[in-house]
């Protein structure tokens, strides 16, 4: 069986009535789609996108899959990589945070902001602002707000309205 080259933008279905010869058929995806390994599986809402992007970016290790060595965009790998640097961290989140968006949508934008407490030296606030575009050309924007201590993560805060 001759399986053809994946493309962005179609989805492969496999089709089989005799179990000794599958044969492969292909429907253009119209939405965006997003694989979790949640009840919900496949996850279609833009919104609902970017929360699963978010939430993968915070636990997701930089080395967790050889296959795709060096690309994974991780949160906790950039924390121990910028060793408290806090200027170098916002620039990071917010390559990392841009390119990752950027798959999934168009016209991405993302500002990261220092909101760190003076009395607490050693807790770092992040506030994330992201705004992007879906494939209906509708925007969306989000909002959060880390919190950080000796590089653990203490709380994710959502800000309505970005």
């Amino acid at each position: 069986m001759k399986i053809p080259r994946f493309d962005p933008g179609y989805l492969f279905l496999f089709i089989t009535h005799d179990m000794t010869k599958p044969h492969m058929e292909s429907i253009v995806a119209t939405e965006i789609l997003y694989p979790s390994l949640s009840e919900e599986s496949w996850v279609n809402t833009p919104d609902k996108i970017a929360d699963y992007l978010f939430s993968t970016f915070f636990v997701a290790e930089y080395s967790q899959t050889y296959l795709y060595k060096g690309m994974v965009s991780s949160f906790p790998w950039i924390i121990q990589n910028a060793q408290g640097d806090i200027l170098r961290t916002i620039t990071d989140v917010r390559q990392n945070l841009t390119s990752y968006f950027s798959t999934y949508f168009d016209n991405v934008i993302i500002e990261v902001n220092d909101v760190t407490n003076p009395e607490e030296p050693s807790k770092v606030g992040l506030s994330i602002y992201a705004k992007f575009t879906d494939k209906q050309g509708v925007d969306h924007v989000l909002g959060k707000l880390l919190r950080v201590s000796n590089s653990i993560i203490e709380s994710i805060i959502n800000l309505n309205n970005g």
